[in-house]
C-alpha cells in the first residue's frame, strides 16, 4: 500500500488496526472506537469536507488509569506523519493523552509510544519529503528508533 494506491483501497485493509485491537484483546485493556469509521460509508470527496482536526481523530479510547486516545499508524519500515497530522494530535493532546500504536508490516512487530515522543522525533530527525499527490509536508521516521513498548 501506497499513497499511489486509491484511497478506498488504501483504507478498507487496516491491518494496523486488526494488529491493535488484538493488542489490546492480549493485553485485556478496555477500548471502543472512538475515530471516523467511515470510510467504507461516504466518499472521500465528502470525508474531506469534514474539518481537518475532526477527520484526524484519533481511532480508540483505552481506559487505563485515566482515558488515553490511541493513533494507528501502519508502515513497512518508516513511519510517516503528515505535518498536518501532527497539528491535530497536537489539538487532541489538549483533551486527553495521545498515545500511537504503529505497526510495521516489514517485521509483523509493533511499538506504543506516548505521541509527544513520536513528535519530538520526527522533529529532531527532521527527515521530510512531500506526497506527490497531494503535496503534503511528511516526516519520515525509520521504525527502529521510536522507543515504546513492544
Amino acid at each position: 500500500m501506497s499513497y499511489k494506491d486509491k484511497f478506498k483501497d488504501r483504507n478498507k485493509r487496516r491491518y494496523a488496526e486488526k494488529k491493535c485491537i488484538a493488542f489490546f484483546k492480549e493485553k485485556k485493556i478496555t477500548y471502543t472506537r472512538y475515530g471516523f469509521d467511515c470510510l467504507d460509508d461516504i466518499k472521500p470527496k465528502d470525508f474531506m469536507k469534514i474539518p481537518e482536526v475532526l477527520r484526524n481523530t484519533p481511532d480508540y479510547m483505552v481506559f487505563l488509569d485515566k482515558a488515553v486516545l490511541i493513533e494507528v499508524k501502519g508502515c513497512y519500515n518508516t513511519v510517516r506523519i503528515k505535518a498536518s497530522d501532527m497539528k491535530s494530535y497536537d489539538w487532541w493532546s489538549k483533551l486527553c493523552p495521545v498515545t500511537m500504536f504503529i505497526y510495521n508490516k516489514a517485521t509483523d512487530s509493533y511499538k506504543c509510544a506516548t505521541y509527544r515522543q513520536v513528535r519530538e522525533l520526527a522533529l529532531d530527525i527532521n527527515d521530510k519529503d512531500y506526497y506527490p499527490d497531494n503535496g503534503k509536508l511528511y516526516y519520515k521516521i525509520p521504525f527502529h528508533k521510536i522507543r515504546g513498548a513492544e
